[in-house]
């Protein structure tokens, strides 16, 4: 995930899903919302929007709504409001913002004023992280792979092109012709986008353990593992080779990279700083306890900016 801006804010809200129901005047047509349930469903649920994987440490927080008819058939969704942001990037005047299943544009020129431009229809699950490159956004969507969005019209952003992959997609990067994906236990995936409406896999890398999150820097690719920080090179981005490894206590949940060092959030609540001044041998530059259950980071000059779930 390469820099974004700092004046990017998260909030949480609930997707407000509105459905058509034949014949739900009758007791026994009537859609129940309510968090996905366990086991084998005998409901005749339809799924609304969701994410299928809980992230460590969210596992209190419901991963979806779901509607659950009692009798009721040819369920139909006819509108969606609002929903999780958890995925921002901004570019100049404007921020691109997932916004439950759908991506959103901002002016953001007056920061204490924001501006809806326009979104997209939703899409199969919440947005996971987005990066703009040119005219395109290039979405990671979850279980729903990598999406491409045309933003050239922010009054208009449109879908033009997506990927389905292994695992979930948790975070994207782009550099050039090829966008780099943590792909979970998919590991490092590099696809082709010089066709941006016909993405295709180039490249792969399987020692990632769990890919959470990735950034590009000069020729190298640094991916957020639950074992620690890896390295790659993709001075060929067919062949992406591992070249280092900084083994993390707790594993790496959040990544930044500023100049030679790393910024990393970690599963045991500390932010860690790794030397990247020599890619294929990174160091330990120290670390600092925090505490909480840390996610994301962002570094700008001298300063960290850690999101802390609690």
């Amino acid at each position: 995930m390469q820099k974004k801006s700092l004046i990017c804010r998260f909030f949480v809200a609930l997707s407000l899903l509105l459905l058509a129901v034949p014949g739900a005047s009758r007791a026994s047509d009537r859609i129940v919302y309510g968090p996905r349930a366990s086991g084998p469903d005998t409901t005749g649920r339809v799924d609304a929007i969701r994410e299928p994987r809980t992230p460590l440490g969210l596992e209190h927080v419901p991963s979806d709504l779901a509607a659950i008819s009692t009798g009721a058939s040819n369920v139909v969704l006819v509108g969606q409001l609002g929903g999780a942001t958890v995925a921002v990037d901004v570019v100049g005047d404007l921020a691109y913002a997932g916004i439950g299943p759908r991506l959103a544009i901002l002016d953001v020129s007056n920061p204490a004023s924001p501006l809806l431009l326009g979104q997209t229809a939703p899409m199969p699950r919440l947005l996971q992280s987005v990066e703009v490159h040119g005219d395109y956004a290039y979405v990671a969507a979850g279980s729903a792979g990598l999406r491409v969005i045309d933003v050239s019209d922010p009054a208009a952003p449109v879908e033009v092109g997506f990927a389905d992959l292994l695992d979930d997609v948790w975070d994207v990067a782009v550099a050039g012709d090829h966008a780099y994906l943590a792909n979970g236990v998919g590991g490092l995936r590099v696809l082709s986008v010089s066709d941006p409406a016909h993405p295709i896999e180039v490249g792969h890398a399987g020692t990632v353990v769990y890919g959470w999150e990735v950034s590009v820097a000069e020729t190298y690719v640094y991916v957020a593992d639950t074992g620690g920080l890896r390295v790659f090179d993709v001075s060929s981005p067919e062949h992406p080779a591992e070249t280092g490894f900084l083994d993390i206590l707790g594993g790496v949940r959040g990544l930044a990279i500023d100049g030679a060092h790393a910024y990393l959030t970690t599963g045991l609540g500390r932010l860690q700083v790794a030397n990247l001044s020599n890619p294929a041998d990174p160091t330990s530059a120290g670390y600092c306890e925090l505490g909480g259950d840390l996610w994301d980071v962002a570094a700008e000059g001298a300063a960290a900016y850690v999101a802390d779930y609690d």
